[in-house]
């Protein structure tokens, strides 16, 4: 098929101009460069069928529409898409407010129940004590005493584990249980709250006369007791049990 000719440069398509020259005031095919020029019209017709397969996909999507049908399409789209959009970020916040209510109705459940929990470690606490202490030997009329000067300071439950641990005067852990505080360190301590295990007179201290101090404060006196627990733990002052 002979390639056609042209009557103005301008006619010429742009990918074959490089291939024609004028000749007699028409523009016709440089057949001296044949190869070039085919090159040039394969060119052409490969970039024809692929503007109408791309024209054949469009018209498969849109059909007969015009291009401002089209246009319209398009825009309704966005706006559509803008609408679910900002219900979905509707249904985020109404999301997020359920979660805020579910966690306000919590923590107001946890500070009812928050007495309840203090009042039964508290109660906890004070059976590891008392059991612990009579283990070891503290005289049952002095558990009183005992229970106050021990308990929060040198004996307190663990928050994370809700187990009794053992602290030293300095509030440091020690890393002993309760009875062997009890059997061992407080013993030593105040040795004036165990029975005597041997030996002449009678009491608490077996006659040895280990309760005397510098004064005395009654088991019914709480005020006197608090304030001195240091001195009654180490026997500097007495308990009058009436």
């Amino acid at each position: 098929m002979p390639l056609p000719t042209f009557e103005k440069a301008e006619d010429v398509p742009e990918a074959v101009r490089g291939g024609y020259i004028e000749r007699e005031g028409k523009w016709v095919p440089d057949d001296s460069d044949v190869a070039g020029l085919k090159a040039s019209q394969r060119t052409l017709l490969a970039e024809k069928k692929a503007a109408a397969e791309e024209r054949d996909r469009l018209k498969a999507v849109i059909g007969d529409r015009k291009p401002e049908d089209v246009a319209e399409l398009l825009k309704q789209h966005a706006l559509s898409e803008e609408e679910r959009q900002k219900k979905a970020g509707e249904f985020d916040k109404l999301i997020e407010k359920r979660v805020n209510e579910t966690k306000a109705e919590y923590e107001k459940r946890l500070a009812e129940a928050l007495p309840y929990k203090q009042k039964y470690e508290d109660r906890e606490l004070d059976i590891a004590i008392r059991d612990a202490a009579a283990k070891a030997g503290v005289i049952s009329e002095d558990m009183k005493l005992v229970i106050p000067i021990v308990k929060g300071t040198r004996v307190k439950l663990d928050e994370k584990t809700g187990k009794p641990v053992v602290y030293d005067a300095d509030g440091d852990p020690t890393g002993l249980t309760v009875e062997k505080f009890f059997a061992e360190t407080f013993k030593a301590e105040a040795p004036k709250f165990y029975a005597p295990s041997g030996g002449s007179g009678g009491g608490s201290n077996g006659g040895s006369g280990s309760r005397a101090g510098s004064g005395t404060v009654t088991i019914t006196d709480a005020a006197s007791i608090l304030a001195n627990v240091d001195k009654i733990a180490k026997g500097q002052m007495n308990v009058a049990v009436g």
